[in-house]
């Protein structure tokens, strides 16, 4: 699928992986089986010719504590809580911290896990995986062909929105009620894109707003911020600059070789700005150092572009934000049922067809009369007598 078509909602669907209640461990069998299964190879006839086919495992995003997981470290509220690298809770905003020399390393880590099987009881067991930052097991999906380490790179998308949206909160609150109202008046009337969404009122109902509308409303912050502030508060003004500039180089879609080191630049000026001006916020933030991985995540992947996953975030939000009002009942397939028959019917009023009927013309939505089970029945076909 092209870039453009992985950018639009109607492109993303929910699959029920993991059933309600179950394990991760019991779900991922009957994958792990097949991925192996397409590691090994097969033969397929492709246009009368014999073709060998093989792939695997690429990468996986997943946020923060989820991507630990996979990856069979410990979360980062432990004491080392990184994928990548074995950077202590203290050291996590220290800019001189030497990645590479405490990377974290494949093969490394297959010796540190086996090291953690040899000790003779549990409770051994669970100090020196803690001494590591490791889980006393590997992830099932260590079975495959595939790095742990940079086939799960950090949630860069997740990871500056969690930043920014820190840094609309510390700059609200240094408004005063008359500085709240001045404010809002200049946004209510600040010019943006027609493609962009409504939204509420940042002040009051920030909390609401997807992750891609928090990096959107960094972006104009600056200027609105320059309209309606006085100059007592330039230094503020200053960092969000600093801010939307970095997200803007972070996130482009091409990028040459002198601009890893750009970024790399940016990154370590927009962490000393974040620290110097709402330490309190911003000091141990796991975000912070997940940004010094950035760079080496844009160098394997081509760019950070490639790896961040907005679209995913918005579908997930949505899922996430009907499950509490379930009563905590079994309902994960209604839940994705109804999702996917939001996405299908959206499919056509965009003008699609269903490709399981021989179609001389796109069949739009005004010919459909019904939808059951995600079946598109036409009406001609219900007087040909076909279900």
């Amino acid at each position: 699928m092209k870039l453009t078509s992985r950018q639009k909602l109607r492109n993303h669907f929910l699959v029920g992986f993991v059933p309600f209640g179950g394990k991760f461990e019991d779900a991922i069998k009957l994958f792990i089986q097949d991925i192996q299964y397409l590691e090994c190879g097969f033969l397929m006839t492709i246009d009368n010719e014999q073709v060998w086919v093989s792939g695997g495992l690429g990468i996986t995003t997943a946020d923060l504590p989820q991507g630990n997981d996979l990856a069979g470290t410990l979360r980062h509220n432990a004491t080392y809580g990184c994928r990548t690298c074995k950077a202590s809770r203290n050291d996590l905003t220290d800019i001189s911290f030497d990645i590479a020399k405490h990377g974290r390393y494949h093969h490394l880590t297959n010796i540190e896990f086996k090291n953690i099987q040899c000790l003779p009881n549990i409770s051994q067991k669970h100090t020196f995986a803690s001494s590591l930052g490791l889980r006393l097991t590997p992830n099932p999906l260590n079975q495959l062909i595939w790095d742990r380490h940079i086939s799960t790179p950090q949630d860069i998308f997740h990871c500056f929105a969690g930043k920014a949206n820190r840094l609309l909160i510390a700059t609200f609150g240094l408004l005063t009620h008359s500085g709240e109202d001045t404010f809002t008046e200049t946004w209510k009337f600040f010019e943006v894109p027609s493609c962009w969404s409504q939204w509420q009122n940042p002040i009051t109902h920030l909390a609401s707003y997807f992750m891609s509308d928090i990096l959107r409303l960094t972006m104009i912050i600056p200027f609105i911020l320059r309209r309606c502030l006085t100059s007592n508060l330039l230094k503020c003004e200053a960092l969000t600059i600093q801010f939307s500039l970095t997200t803007r180089m972070v996130f482009s879609k091409t990028l040459r070789n002198e601009d890893y080191e750009t970024i790399q630049k940016m990154l370590e000026l927009e962490c000393k700005m974040l620290l110097e001006v709402f330490p309190e916020q911003f000091s141990g933030l796991p975000n912070l150092h997940v940004s010094r991985h950035i760079v080496a995540h844009a160098k394997t992947y081509g760019t950070a572009f490639n790896t961040s996953v907005s679209v995913k975030e918005m579908v997930h939000r949505i899922h996430k934000g009907v499950v509490p009002h379930t009563n905590k009942k079994n309902v994960e397939f209604d839940l994705i049922k109804r999702d996917n028959t939001l996405q299908t019917l959206r499919h056509l009023l965009d003008g699609g067809q269903d490709t399981r009927f021989g179609h001389n013309s796109p069949v739009h939505f005004c010919s459909v009369l019904f939808c059951s089970d995600f079946s598109i029945i036409n009406f001609s076909q219900l007087k040909n007598g076909v279900n």
